[in-house]
């Protein structure tokens, strides 16, 4: 991809990240006041194998952790999300609180994470809508279309979890030819978040080749 295409994919990705947060809907009549995320990175020791980095998120009392996929690099320069860019900027993965937590975790409704959708990503058509998990709670999830104001496509997938500090908004985004390459990296994010929503931030040693 060249590196004029590369920033327009970038731009496209920040302009999304960076809409103000939605208002708090079904579950709140106050505004929401952006949650700020403070990011630290550590290396941490894989037995046999290179250290992998590893991301501690702290905001108010809330604590996250997530291993930074292979290939990527983290961007915590806008305080209200995490922006984890692909080497070759083929796709782009986000973090962000967008909404107060629900009093019920399960409590999650469709129509309102399609109302943050449409606010985020105007213009596109969800192609399919369905479930993920991350930290021991579930929350709708759906794919997404549309052509940008240059006429380039482009696909994302976004993700809404509950959890004590939010709803937490994850996306990926890249272009359709490169959208299924970036859904493990996207997969690996979910699959390694923990909180300390338990009481404690528990992180589980990482294996190493025998």
């Amino acid at each position: 991809m060249s590196s004029l295409k590369s920033a327009g994919w970038a731009a496209a990705l920040l302009c999304a990240a960076w809409l103000p947060a939605a208002r708090a809907g079904d579950w709140g009549a106050a505004p929401v006041v952006p949650s700020l995320l403070q990011v630290s990175i550590v290396y941490e020791p894989v037995p046999n194998l290179p250290p992998v980095p590893r991301a501690y998120v702290t905001t108010g009392t809330n604590q996250f952790a997530f291993v930074v996929p292979e290939g990527f690099r983290v961007d915590a320069s806008n305080p209200e999300t995490i922006l984890l860019t692909q080497n070759d900027y083929s796709c782009f993965l986000t973090l962000r609180i967008a909404s107060p937590a629900p009093a019920d975790p399960s409590d999650v409704k469709p129509d309102f994470c399609r109302a943050l959708l449409s606010s985020r990503f105007p213009g596109a058509k969800i192609s399919e809508a369905f479930s993920l998990a991350a930290a021991n709670h579930s929350g709708p999830a759906f794919n997404l279309q549309w052509t940008n104001a240059s006429g380039v496509a482009q696909s994302a997938r976004v993700a809404f979890i509950p959890s004590a500090a939010g709803l937490l908004e994850f996306s990926l985004v890249a272009s359709p030819g490169k959208f299924s390459g970036g859904q493990p990296p996207f997969n690996s994010l979910l699959l390694t978040f923990r909180t300390n929503e338990g009481g404690k931030l528990e992180i589980l040693p990482l294996p190493g080749n025998s």
